[in-house]
């Protein structure tokens, strides 16, 4: 609030994960993902062509996402951005089948999809290696 140092953690990527994204203007263009992950709430930020930051402007978003686990089962659930918003939060009922499949040795791929009557926007990126996760979670929730 105040930019200042806080005891709250998170977890995020190092390094952007990139994927593709493809709407009714463009198909299969660059996509930048960042991953913020607290200890309350597991969110996802978007950036189109690596500099557009995906928003939420005037009413919240609601997405379909289709995770497929390092065991190879793909998982069905959803998401929001919140009015204002830059971020797709994992909804609270899918945050720990997230988490459990981050937790695993593997790779972890995501499909999110807009909803709406107006959707049009797909996203598809893969987390190679979760190696780290693990480890980073229980430090993060131990403090």
């Amino acid at each position: 609030e105040f930019n200042m140092p806080t005891s709250q953690g998170y977890i995020t990527t190092k390094d952007y994960i990139t994927g593709t994204f493809s709407n009714s203007a463009t198909t299969n263009s660059m996509l930048y993902v960042i991953w913020l992950i607290d200890g309350e709430d597991v969110a996802i930020k978007l950036a189109k062509y690596g500099r557009n930051v995906v928003k939420s402007s005037y009413d919240s978003t609601d997405y379909s996402i289709i995770m497929l686990d390092p065991d190879g089962k793909k998982i069905s659930m959803s998401g929001t951005m919140y009015k204002g918003g830059d971020r797709i939060y994992i909804d609270s009922q899918y945050e720990s089948t997230v988490l459990e499949a981050l937790k695993k040795n593997g790779s972890v791929t995501f499909k999110i999809t807009e909803d709406g009557k107006y959707a049009s926007s797909s996203y598809l990126f893969k987390m190679e290696d979760t190696s780290y996760f693990d480890n980073a979670y229980k430090a993060l929730t131990e403090n």
